[in-house]
């Protein structure tokens, strides 16, 4: 009796919770989308052609960039490095690296060491590094091939300890392949169906943060946030579900060419694609202040009157966020304040933020006032869950497990939540 009393209480608190989750999401998509615009100047404006490029910042400062050629100029690798960069730099000498018939070429950077990569018709992915920011480069090295020609996107990134992982879209598939203490890995792929994809992106945050755009499995084009596992969020080598960010309105619409960058927040650009009339090709800025996969992104912004099949590539150093292309150079500057260790205002939609070295800096995830603290950190699988808090102050939980479990329903209850509570128990809701 006590028994069926109970689960008519949980069903009835999962009803009166729905409502009140469905208001939150709605709240924090508008917190969300109130993040601070960007006001972004023009550098250079070149004559290059719109076509696969990449950019960091090494630990220097210094502005690295790379890109490919036109078809009709053999798909020539040539890479770029500007010291210092800002108004009045020079951003039209690049340096032709001798590597011809590339299909995608990405770049990433830690400290002194900055890496190319590339791979060509030949199906060859190549490395070349540099020790001294940019300043000189070795030879290139050939570390693995790819299964097929059919590459549309190519990115890479380092840990703070100095390995460094590349990802690349071969048709429908996703490829990875580490470096670790010095030693390259065997490559492994993804476990996801998918229709062909178009563009990847990575940032390392404690795990490996992508965003990737093409094709799901009914030929719908759509932009995914996807985790592979670390040891943060989840454990290392295994995959997060593939969460839709946004999703085509129509046939007529694709998303290709993503790029993705985090400093206070994370940043992106990506390329909409619209195949009727008039048709364009266009990057869209985005950004989330979440903690990326968990809350909405903001609503994308068109980049200036900017028309673009291959999009802009976002890095940052210091307080200055760049944004590139070929025939480019963004440089945005940020908020500017006057009382260091007190609160400023970043914009009207934005309540406030911390003054530190004269720059105005979000506070928390959302620009809302409050600081976060990471109480827990588990290894349940990313689904359908949400949460309550009772008149007498407990917190209950209830999530429902993904399709390999079945989608079993499972609830917890943690009186006076706090530091040192326990919230990795769950209980199988029966009945």
């Amino acid at each position: 009796m006590r028994s069926t009393l109970f689960f008519r209480f949980m069903r009835k608190l999962l009803f009166l919770i729905i409502p009140l989750v469905i208001i939150f999401v709605f709240w924090v998509a508008n917190r969300v989308e109130s993040s601070p615009s960007l006001n972004w100047t023009r550098l250079y404006t070149g004559t290059e052609a719109d076509y696969f490029h990449a950019a960091t910042m090494a630990g220097d400062g210094s502005l690295i960039r790379a890109r490919i050629t036109l078809p009709a100029d053999s798909r020539k690798l040539y890479y770029q490095r500007v010291a210092n960069p800002g108004p009045g730099s020079n951003f039209s000498t690049w340096t032709y690296a001798n590597q011809y018939n590339c299909i995608t070429t990405a770049v990433a950077s830690l400290g002194a060491e900055v890496s190319i990569f590339w791979i060509n018709s030949s199906r060859e992915i190549r490395h070349l590094k540099s020790a001294d920011y940019g300043a000189t480069w070795g030879s290139s090295q050939l570390i693995d091939y790819s299964p097929t020609t059919a590459v549309y996107g190519l990115a890479a990134a380092y840990k703070p300890n100095g390995d460094l992982t590349i990802f690349w879209a071969d048709q429908s598939t996703l490829y990875l392949k580490k470096r670790v203490a010095g030693a390259w890995q065997s490559k492994v792929s993804w476990t996801k169906t998918t229709g062909d994809l178009s563009g990847i992106a990575v940032v390392y945050d404690q795990d490996w943060n992508l965003l990737i755009t093409g094709k799901d499995a009914n030929g719908n084009y759509k932009l995914w946030a996807l985790i592979y596992g670390d040891g943060e969020r989840l454990p290392v080598g295994s995959w997060s579900n593939l969460v839709p960010i946004f999703s085509a309105p129509s046939s007529q619409y694709e998303y290709h060419q993503v790029f993705l960058d985090k400093s206070d927040v994370y940043r992106a650009f990506y390329v909409e694609e619209f195949t009727g009339t008039p048709a364009y090709s266009r990057p869209y800025f985005i950004s989330t202040s979440a903690n990326f996969i968990d809350l909405p992104w903001s609503t994308p912004e068109q980049f200036d009157t900017l028309s673009s099949e291959y999009g802009l590539a976002i890095t940052h150093y210091g307080n200055f966020l760049w944004a590139t292309a070929p025939y480019g150079v963004w440089r945005a500057a940020p908020t500017p304040c006057t009382s260091d260790g007190g609160s400023c205002s970043i914009d009207e939609n934005c309540c406030s933020g911390n003054c530190k070295n004269n720059i105005c800096s979000p506070i928390g995830y959302t620009c809302d006032g409050f600081e976060w603290t990471r109480l827990y950190k588990g290894f349940e699988p990313d689904y359908f869950h949400t949460a309550a808090m009772p008149g007498d102050g407990s917190l209950v939980r209830l999530r429902i497990g993904p399709p390999a479990d079945s989608r079993k329903l499972y609830y917890q209850r943690i009186t006076n939540p706090g530091p040192g509570s326990d919230f990795s128990n769950w209980t199988y809701l029966t009945g």
